[in-house]
This record gives structure tokens, sequence and C-alpha cells, in this order.
């Protein structure tokens, strides 16, 4: 038994002996750092939606204004409205894409048919910026650096020679064509 109880003892020595040294384990059971502090912001999507001004031009002579008229106006065959509807483009930040549209399905508002139909029917729309036509893109594609520009929906609706034959005449006699809505989109992509 002694040489049991000199066994234990010297096991009991060995462990005070490691764990009183420098040989202990350097292992952490947690750890703390800091992280920099940083900035997150978001970037910026929107339209700045400018005055609308619409013009006739009539039998190729020079576009007038009719803006705060157009209810007043008879129309005729071959009529020329040009509506043109100027936006400014907010696009900030890092890499920041979007897809920009104009919708004039609700030009012709509560006009009723026949002229409702027509002016539904010869639209067309391109989107214009920095005088350079765009062309009739649906939806042309936006990025940061068009930020700022001004970009204009151009609106065309012609009345055809045709219009106005036979009974639908009849039916466009003092029909007034009432301003409805053009809508801008931008959509972040």
């Amino acid at each position: 038994m002694r040489a049991n109880a000199l066994r234990g003892l010297a096991a009991v020595a060995l462990a005070v002996v490691l764990l009183s040294s420098g040989l202990s384990s350097t292992a952490l059971w947690s750890a703390q750092a800091l992280a920099p502090s940083a900035q997150v912001t978001t970037g910026r999507l929107g339209l700045v939606q400018h005055d609308m001004t619409i013009t006739l031009t009539r039998g190729g002579a020079v576009p007038i204004d009719v803006t705060a008229t157009l209810d007043a106006q008879a129309l005729r065959p071959g009529d020329v409205l040009t509506y043109t509807v100027p936006a400014t483009l907010v696009l900030e930040g890092t890499s920041l894409q979007a897809e920009l549209r104009v919708d004039a399905g609700e030009l012709a508002g509560s006009t009723p048919a026949p002229l409702g139909d027509i002016v539904r029917q010869n639209t067309t729309v391109t989107i214009v910026s920095s005088g350079q036509n765009m062309g009739a893109k649906d939806p042309l594609h936006v990025t940061s650096e068009w930020n700022g520009q001004v970009v204009k929906a151009v609106v065309t609706v012609t009345i055809p020679a045709s219009a106005g034959a036979g009974d639908e005449g009849k039916r466009l006699n003092g029909q007034a064509l009432q301003q409805g809505t053009i809508r801008w989109s931008l959509t972040q992509k």
C-alpha cells in the first residue's frame, strides 16, 4: 500500500508543479474584438415632374400652346397634339439601376367614343434626354449616371385624316377632348 500511496503523492505533486508553472494552457474560452464603426446609407430614387405643355399643330402651321385651353379646341382631321412632360431624375446611390417608363394609356381621360378611341389608337410616346431622342424604349434603362438629368416624355396624338367620315363625323360633332393623365414610373432593378 505504501507504493500506491507514494504514486498518488507523486501524481499530486506533479499536478501542483504543472499548474503553478508557466506551462499551462493558452486556450481562450471567449474573445472580443471591436469592429470599426461604419455608416450605411440608402440611395434615393425618384422623379420630380415639371409642368406639362400641350401644343396643337394644324395643317403644318406653327404649333400653338393649348395647355390651358385644350377642352375648348375643336379638333379636326390632320391635327397633331403634342404633350411634353419634363421630369428630373433622382438616382442617388452606388450602382443604382432602374427602369423608366411612360404610360399614356389614360391620355384621353373620360373622353367618350369615338374621340376617346381615336386618341387612344393614334398615340406615340418617345423619351428625350439631353436633346437626344431615346425613342419609344419601354422601359428605358437608367443608372445613377442619369442623376439630375431632365428627361421629357413627348406624347404625340395625330387625328387621322379619315376621322369624321360618315356616321363617325356626326358622333364626333361637339365632343371635347378631356385631359387625362400621363404617368411616369421609375422602378429600381
